[in-house]
């Protein structure tokens, strides 16, 4: 079963049709350029991999840290909120990847952790209207990079293997091996953490709404708590 057909599975109802991808840059067509037939120079297939990998680690990574913030103390929301703010403001790019990819790794953990609670259906229910909404727009988003990260990942790899013959483009695809691991760790969420708690959200009854890949984010703003 490929990648893409299990993640439809393992999200019933969560996917509709939706408005134009938007926010965080757009990502146009969605698996990127494909790699140049005949061994061809791929520094523009890099190029663009590594722009659309960087717009999916943001949204993902602002994605479980708005459904994480919910439940921490005000102080602990603050602090990464924070974390997010001034990811957002780095201009290297190499670094700024490499922060969000550390960022979204302990987001990611703290959202499996979160979602193996006893009582997490109780937590949620618990929850004031605005960070039920943070909750519900937090998956959403998560589910909107989710769904981007699918192609996107089967692009890389298709990258990868296009120079495997060619030691002289070798070196022209590493960023791209460095940033394939993480998208296949949002695909991995996408099936376990975020389906769970959708589950438990509904059960909550928290209204999560439907993503596709060309949905609209809701956009966070960094300087404000939810």
């Amino acid at each position: 079963m490929s990648v893409r057909r299990s993640m439809i599975i393992a999200i019933p109802g969560f996917l509709a049709a939706g408005p134009a991808f938007a926010q965080f840059g757009g990502l146009g067509g969605l698996g990127g350029s494909k790699p140049a037939a005949g061994g061809g120079d791929v520094s523009q297939q890099v190029e663009d991999f590594v722009k659309r990998s960087a717009i999916i680690s943001a949204l993902v990574s602002r994605a479980l840290g708005r459904i994480n913030d919910a439940f921490r103390s005000d102080t602990d929301a603050a602090a990464a909120r924070a974390e997010r703010e001034s990811i957002s403001k780095i201009t290297d790019p190499k670094e700024k990847q490499a922060r969000t990819a550390k960022l979204v790794e302990s987001e990611s953990a703290a959202a499996a952790q979160l979602a193996k609670s006893a009582d997490l259906e109780a937590k949620m229910a618990g929850l004031d209207a605005k960070k039920k909404q943070q909750v519900a727009e937090g998956l959403f988003n998560f589910g909107i990079g989710a769904l981007q990260a699918i192609p996107l990942f089967d692009n890389g790899k298709a990258i990868i293997q296009s120079v495997v013959s060619n030691p002289m483009q070798a070196l022209k695809v590493e960023p791209v091996k460095e940033a394939v691991p993480l998208l296949e760790k949002v695909i991995s969420d996408s099936k376990g953490t975020i389906v769970t708690l959708i589950k438990v959200a509904k059960g909550a009854n928290i209204d999560v709404k439907q993503a596709t890949a060309t949905s609209t984010p809701v956009e966070e703003d960094l300087t404000k708590g939810g």
